[in-house]
């Protein structure tokens, strides 16, 4: 088989559920050739790289995932070294719901492509993730789904990659509104009840810039402002920009705007500086925050970076944003936060 045909043959079973495919007559007749193969064929001295592929292209056209496992592993017993079998090898795997070989096969496959400096496909990373999440693994679900937005930053890889996070990390509520953040520049906001909830912790936080920006968006993508709640819509739009002039108006005379309450996390003069840049006093702001975090003693060193990264992207700084977003450590919620806007700005500063 030529390379060609054997890159259309993976491509086409990759596409499609085995399962839904494969009628009673074929597992039959796969099971059947199985054996007759496994038992003539398996053991014997003059099997070579060439002719296990043959036969593990053959199972694994025929649905005969088992079959196709069989051979593909006899043929890089043989000497074969041919990714593309390392391909057929995860998903016949897979299909043959062997999802811990498949994973480690397409983690391969994945590392053998990017020190290629190629992309890994789409299709393979939602399959890894998809292996993962079967064994219940979700630090290997979330290595592939930060592939997936690396590569792939789709909205619906972003939408999950959030999902798995947020229960991986049990955030804070202090840390809820950087996420809601991180939804609202990923698209991944979708319902009106999406962007109200995100509404009511900018606020709650002391940010109705933040909470305009939300508003804004979502009037736009017409999901606030239709329906039965538009009105409530309508209002609750016009006193959050009331709010946001009139902090804007504060900042504009130098006065650093007063939070509605205390940070729970961070530090004050972080909070202070950040809320100036949601006002678009972003030199000043910036300024503020950087100062704080160069002075010892901070209490959450972690957020505090976390936030001037943010204020970093909002002012169009991405390569600094990148940077201080890769020193946000630790095993906690800004840890795991930083490391998702880190691959938004490190995506988004290649667009």
């Amino acid at each position: 088989m030529t390379d060609h045909r054997l890159s259309r043959l993976v491509l086409a079973c990759l596409l499609a559920s085995a399962a839904a495919l494969t009628s009673a007559a074929e597992v039959g007749g796969a099971a059947t050739t199985r054996e007759s193969s496994a038992s003539s064929d398996i053991n014997a001295s003059a099997v070579t790289p060439a002719s296990a592929q043959a036969r593990a292209e053959a199972s694994f056209r025929a649905r005969d995932y088992a079959g196709a496992v069989d051979w593909s592993l006899r043929y890089f017993k043989e000497g074969g070294n041919d990714s593309r079998m390392r391909s057929l090898l995860a998903r016949a795997s897979y299909f043959s719901n062997d999802f811990e070989n498949a994973a480690r096969n397409l983690h391969v496959e994945v590392s053998q492509a990017e020190r290629a400096n190629l992309a890994p496909t789409e299709e393979g990373l939602k399959l890894l993730a998809a292996c993962y999440a079967r064994l219940n693994d979700i630090t290997g679900q979330i290595w592939a789904l930060e592939k997936l937005v690396t590569y792939y930053p789709k909205r619906e890889h972003w939408a999950e990659l959030i999902l798995q996070t947020e229960k991986r990390a049990n955030l804070s509520e202090g840390l809820a509104l950087d996420l809601w953040r991180l939804k609202l520049v990923t698209g991944t906001l979708q319902t009106s009840a999406d962007y109200l909830q995100a509404v009511k912790l900018a606020l709650g936080a002391g940010y109705p810039a933040d909470a305009k920006a939300m508003l804004d968006k979502g009037f736009a993508s017409g999901v606030l402002g239709t329906g039965a709640e538009a009105d409530n819509h309508r209002r609750l739009r016009d006193s959050v920009a009331r709010q946001t002039a009139e902090g804007k108006k504060a900042a504009s005379d130098r006065e650093p705007p007063a939070p509605a309450s205390a940070p729970r996390f961070g530090s004050p003069q972080i909070d202070a500086g950040f809320r100036l840049v949601g006002y678009g006093e972003t030199a000043r702001g910036i300024a503020m925050m950087e100062r704080e975090l160069q002075q010892a003693g901070s209490k959450r060193p972690q957020v505090d970076k976390l936030h001037l990264g943010i204020a970093y992207l909002m002012a169009g700084r991405k390569s600094e944003a990148i940077a201080i977003f890769k020193t946000v450590t630790g095993v906690h919620g800004a840890a795991d936060l930083g490391r998702l806007w880190y691959l938004y700005a490190l995506r988004s500063s290649m667009s």
